[in-house]
């Protein structure tokens, strides 16, 4: 881990999302989130002159100013807490800041993006949206269904991300955005990190895609929203 940082660091690399809980085969828990966040403390800990713990935007400056990697804190799903809104809370101020509602499939908040009957936003979805925007946690609808991205962006009052996603208007892989989500996000004032990932790119599976593949994603954004809402 300290030669990864290094090699970030040196590519120009400031700050990193990094997922510590991922919904996979209904093994995620407030407990195993503790069991990864403490893997963390630890980190930072043991190289202080390298890791910086990212908690509000200022630490992100900071972080840069120091020359060390910062790193926020996210999980992929929200299974973490376990229909129990009082977790949220405890989550956030144990150092996460980023939580994705859903990971591909049905979860407590709503419906996940290979679902085949997307039902939307639950109600503890509604409420756990709520709870977010007071603390200030981020919401991610990457791998969320398009019904219950629509409703989270709805639901919403702060801006909302798609943390890793592409353009379905290019490529029509099920986990990329389409025309409708893109600028529902925008009006919100969220932001869409585009994904490098081959399958996401392109529907041409003859060949790798390239760099000018990737900006094409880019460039079709910009010219539906523009580039604020570009990540």
């Amino acid at each position: 881990d300290y030669f990864l940082v290094d090699m970030l660091l040196n590519a120009g690399v400031n700050t990193v999302s990094t997922t510590i809980v991922a919904d996979t085969y209904g093994e995620a828990n407030f407990i195993d989130f503790c069991h990864a966040v403490y893997l963390y403390y630890l980190f930072e800990e043991t190289f202080p002159d390298k890791v910086k713990l990212i908690y509000k935007s200022q630490d992100i400056k900071d972080a840069k100013n120091e020359g060390k990697l910062g790193v926020i804190l996210s999980t992929q799903g929200a299974d973490i807490v376990q229909q129990d809104l009082r977790l949220i809370t405890m989550a956030f101020k144990l150092g996460l800041r980023i939580m994705q509602i859903t990971y591909n499939q049905n979860g407590f908040m709503g419906s996940g993006v290979f679902e085949p009957n997307d039902l939307g936003i639950t109600r503890f979805g509604q409420q756990a949206i709520y709870e977010m925007n007071r603390l200030g946690m981020v919401i991610d609808l990457s791998h969320v269904g398009y019904k219950t991205s629509m409703d989270a962006i709805e639901t919403s009052t702060d801006p909302v991300i798609f943390s890793h996603s592409g353009v379905k208007g290019i490529c029509k892989n099920p986990r990329n955005a389409n025309d409708d989500q893109i600028i529902a996000l925008a009006k919100k004032g969220g932001v869409l990190g585009l994904c490098p990932h081959s399958v996401m790119c392109t529907d041409d599976t003859s060949k790798m895609p390239d760099v000018n593949t990737f900006i094409d994603h880019m460039v079709y954004v910009s010219d539906l929203v523009g580039t604020d809402h570009i990540g």
